[in-house]
């Protein structure tokens, strides 16, 4: 049984349960209806359970719930770097079992990103496999618009890539080996999240997630060049958030100085994909406003947790290493 979520023309709805092939699935679908005006008077649907009696042939019936999902719904979208290995790959599948289209780019292991984009496209999504540098501007920038004119607009973006070295103390580290791993984990971050960022501004949704680690907050001892690169994503990462932050309360003082001289402006408001009743301009303002205040919140918490460390504090069955329980409790 599935549950939904979306509103959707009726055009939209398949007719399985008409098919002249006695083994295909019978579809029932409990439904709410809501006239929308506007629209050659055509009804929207709310499909709110959809569940399948019987199976088709050589076809489960999870298999018939995933191809009807792909059918009805526009299907949500990430972009991943360093998606053919290790995290990255596990991420996209995970990505991948929620039903999302993938587009995942990878560096050097070609083998392993062929096997990963047949392995997802199993699923019945659309996956995209692509090689790029995340180190390389050019590239980074190639990657993030092949994707989105394959894919269309991400609905959320994963920079996973990175590297690190083996331990050993600062001065054995090259200049080159110290150049490597600046320029995958950090200038690879910027460069990604500078092409990827206008597409979800325009949108005005989405998700960035980027990946530090312990070591950035509290440095490892032997691993100078890693602790490093991975305080800057950090940094990054806060740096953004408020940087978007100011601009959100900037859009947003706009909007209360522009309520404040068109409070006596009269239009006919417009919700639920219909005219409602007449309201003030500057009401109309405001509710934005206010939108832009949730928005604001979302990015105070994507900059409180960038402090925050995954690992657990051992609280279930304790450990034998040498915590230090305040520390980790703070930042788990």
């Amino acid at each position: 049984m599935v549950k939904w979520k979306y509103i959707l023309g009726e055009e939209a709805l398949p007719h399985a349960a008409d098919s002249a092939d006695p083994h295909a699935p019978r579809i029932e679908l409990r439904t709410e209806w809501l006239k929308t005006p506007g629209r050659n008077g055509r009804f929207s649907i709310v499909p709110i359970f959809l569940t399948f009696c019987g199976q088709g042939r050589g076809m489960s019936g999870a298999d018939h719930t995933f191809q009807l999902y792909k059918e009805v719904i526009h299907m949500s979208t990430v972009f991943i770097t360093g998606g053919s290995r290790g995290i990255g790959a596990a991420i996209a599948r995970t990505f991948a079992f929620k039903g999302w289209n993938i587009a995942f780019s990878y560096l050097h292991s070609e083998e392993a990103a062929q096997a990963l984009q047949n392995e997802l496209s199993a699923r019945g999504i659309s996956v995209l496999a692509i090689r790029a540098d995340a180190a390389d501007p050019a590239q980074a920038a190639a990657f993030i618009e092949r994707a989105v004119q394959e894919l269309g607009a991400p609905d959320a973006l994963v920079c996973s890539a990175g590297v690190a070295l083996p331990q050993d103390v600062l001065t054995h580290v090259s200049d080159e080996d110290w150049r490597r791993v600046f320029s995958v984990n950090v200038d690879g971050l910027f460069y990604t999240v500078r092409a990827a960022l206008p597409y979800f501004i325009r949108r005005r949704k989405g998700a960035i997630v980027t990946m530090s680690s312990m070591w950035g907050q509290i440095g490892g001892s032997c691993e100078v060049a890693y602790s490093a690169s991975k305080g800057a994503v950090i940094a990054f990462t806060k740096a953004l958030a408020k940087e978007l932050m100011e601009a959100n309360l900037e859009l947003r003082h706009v909007l209360v100085d522009a309520a404040k001289k068109y409070d006596k402006v009269i239009l006919s408001g417009y919700t639920h994909m219909q005219h409602a009743q007449p309201v003030l301009l500057s009401h109309h303002l405001l509710a934005y406003s206010w939108m832009f205040a949730r928005d604001f919140t979302r990015l105070k918490a994507a900059f409180d947790a960038a402090d925050n460390c995954p690992l657990g504090a051992a609280a279930l069955a304790g450990t034998s290493y040498p915590l230090d329980r305040q520390m980790t409790a703070l930042r788990a």
